[in-house]
């Protein structure tokens, strides 16, 4: 409920923040509580002003969502194009700070989806090399990759020019994809859970309910109130504990 969530969190300790899209971008292409979800207005980074973020990570997603009828136009070129569009959302925040916000630009196995229906189009290693090119043109720091299992990160290592600096995965106690984090880790891939919560994100999207979340389960609050903290204090600490770092 805070006014200036981002700010909060920084006062926190948050050091990761995601880079949303404009709404514009979205409307008439996704959902309204998808678009609110995904998205937030750059004026949101005014939160920040005052505030030294030179040890802060901004993490920014390749978003392509088409409508059905214009799956014929997907390339790798959107990779760029999507790229493009936040730089110039952002350009305003970016002149004023006097250097780039984007630190990692991370893509889906499927970076393009046409909706309704989400369906996948495009080839991945195709949307990478083109990621790989923002890398050696120096407009950002470093890409990585979000939804990746072991076989696609095994697949995407062997062929990769550049390296994924991280993979971004849900995870929280009620799916800890262990394996793929310690596998994650072995090859130097940092990995950063999101919805460490349980999921409960996923509410205003219809796609689970209030109740549901490992944020409710009896032992997370025994944890809590046997240590001073909140629920959502315990499942931060269960997923830093790990080595991960979270995004809630």
């Amino acid at each position: 409920g805070d006014k200036q969530p981002m700010k909060y969190a920084h006062k926190q300790g948050c050091r990761q923040y995601d880079i949303l899209g404009a709404q514009s971008r979205f409307q008439g292409t996704l959902p309204p509580p998808m678009v609110a979800e995904m998205t937030h207005p750059p004026s949101a980074w005014k939160e920040f002003d005052g505030i030294d973020t030179s040890d802060t990570v901004f993490v920014a997603y390749c978003q392509i969502f088409i409508k059905q009828d214009q799956a014929h136009t997907v390339s790798s070129s959107l990779v760029r194009e999507n790229f493009n569009a936040l730089r110039k959302e952002m350009a305003a925040v970016e002149k004023e700070r006097g250097l780039p916000l984007i630190d990692c630009y991370v893509i889906n196995p499927v970076a393009a989806f046409s909706m309704p229906g989400f369906h996948g189009h495009g080839c991945f290693s195709e949307f990478w090399k083109e990621a790989e090119k923002l890398v050696d043109e120096g407009l950002v720091k470093n890409i990585g990759v979000c939804n990746f299992n072991v076989s696609l990160l095994t697949d995407l290592l062997a062929t990769a020019r550049v390296k994924p600096a991280v993979l971004q995965i849900e995870s929280h106690p009620y799916l800890s994809q262990k394996h793929l984090v310690d596998y994650a880790r072995s090859k130097q891939v940092h990995v950063t859970a999101f919805s460490p919560l349980g999921s409960a994100g996923y509410v205003e999207m219809g796609w689970t309910k209030p109740t549901e979340g490992a944020i409710n389960e009896a032992c997370v609050k025994a944890a809590a109130a046997a240590h001073g903290a909140t629920p959502g204090q315990v499942l931060l600490r269960w997923a830093l504990q790990r080595g991960t770092s979270a995004i809630p």
